[in-house]
This record gives structure tokens, C-alpha cells and sequence, in this order.
């Protein structure tokens, strides 16, 4: 009974804890940013990894990180990715080679002692209006991707950041449609027209105003 109670006991204490232990895959560095509104055409998503109820990344420092993008690939297209200084490119990051998919990781040389940690620049192109998301999830589950520099236990992060069960972080975005040229020239040719005879008109009232008074003589 009393081995029962113990173990009933560590469940619920398990249960109970913090899933992430404050670690935030970011897209700001207040994690007030998970979508934006873009035209067709370039724009850019910014990974940050935030630390907010522990210290553990301003104690050890993060040796290395690792996430894998999903996204429909019918409206965006991903166009490469610049990692933060600390985090040199290495080993082919970013993987661009499969169509809707971006991998990017990086190891430190001298691991960052922050709570909020600018991991990479991800780039893409929109290519046609839509709203979806691109998805991130933990680059390789057999393998610690995000890692503490605490020698020599070296702790895997992944489980925390996208726990519970691999959970991924979600950013949404909406392309815009954009007019077609031909449909910007057929409304610049309209505005022409009715500012042409906007004019006219006021030109022919204008004359006829300023007309001097027909004199009869008899």
C-alpha cells in the first residue's frame, strides 16, 4: 500500500510540472509575433529560443540547436536561412533540397549566455495569395538538436521546448493578392478618363459662364 501511494504520489508531481520549463521557440523576442500579413514576394521569419521561468541558458549556454520548417509549398517557397553569429552554418544548413520543407541547425563555438537567444533568419518568397503556416518541429527526435553546454551532461532540450509529445510551434501567414498589371493599367485608364472629362466639363461650364450678355440692336 504504502509503494502505491508513493508511486501515485511522483505521478501526479510529474503531471503537474511545467511541460517546457519556460523554453519558447520565438518568433519575436518578446514572443508577441506569431503571424504577419505579406504581398507576394520576399519576406523573412526570425527564430529565437526564450528561456522565462528558469536559468538555465544564462548559466550554461546553448551549444546547439536544430528545427525543421513545414509549409505549403504552393504559396511559399523557402529561399535559404542566415544563422545568428553564435551559431555558425555547418554540415549543409539550411536543407532546402525537399519542396514545403526547411531544416536549419547550428552548433556554438562560444555558447550564448542569454535568456532570449536569436537562433537564425529563415527567407522565403510568396508566390501566391493563401493562408497557412509553416511548422516547427524538432529536426530529429533520435538525436538532441537543442543542447545546453552544461559538460558533461550536455542536456537535451528538444523534449522541453516542444513537449508535451513533440508538440510543433505554429507561425501563420497570409499572402496577399496582388492586382495583375494589365488590371493596374485598365484602372489607370479610367481614373484617366473620368479626370479627362471632369475637366471638360468644367472647362465648357467656365466658358459658357464668362460669356459677355448678347446686345440686340433696333
Amino acid at each position: 500500500m504504502q509503494l502505491r501511494l508513493v508511486l501515485f504520489i511522483c505521478f501526479m508531481v510529474l503531471a503537474i510540472r511545467p511541460v517546457n520549463a519556460g523554453f519558447i521557440l520565438a518568433f519575436n523576442p518578446t514572443n508577441s509575433l506569431n503571424s504577419v500579413i505579406v504581398p507576394v514576394g520576399s519576406f523573412s521569419v526570425d527564430l529565437y529560443l526564450i528561456e522565462s521561468t528558469t536559468t538555465n541558458l544564462t548559466t550554461h549556454g546553448l551549444l546547439g540547436f536544430g528545427t525543421r520548417g513545414t509549409f505549403d509549398s504552393s504559396l511559399i517557397v523557402a529561399t535559404g536561412a542566415t544563422n545568428a553569429v553564435n551559431f555558425p552554418i555547418s554540415g549543409g544548413s539550411p536543407d532546402l533540397s525537399v519542396p514545403g520543407r526547411i531544416d536549419v541547425y547550428g552548433g556554438a563555438s562560444s555558447p550564448p549566455k542569454l535568456a532570449t537567444i536569436r537562433l537564425a533568419t529563415l527567407n522565403f518568397l510568396a508566390v501566391s495569395p493563401g493562408t497557412s503556416s509553416i511548422v516547427f518541429r524538432d529536426l530529429d527526435p533520435g538525436i538532441s538538436d537543442f543542447t545546453l553546454s552544461n559538460s558533461p551532461t550536455f542536456t537535451d532540450l528538444d523534449g522541453l521546448i516542444f513537449a508535451p509529445g513533440g508538440i510543433p510551434r505554429f507561425f501563420t501567414f497570409t499572402v496577399q493578392a496582388v492586382p495583375e498589371p494589365s488590371s493596374f493599367a485598365s484602372v489607370s485608364l479610367i481614373v484617366f478618363v473620368a479626370a479627362a472629362l471632369a475637366q471638360s466639363r468644367r472647362c465648357r461650364r467656365f466658358k459658357t459662364e464668362s460669356k459677355p450678355p448678347i446686345v440686340v440692336l433696333t
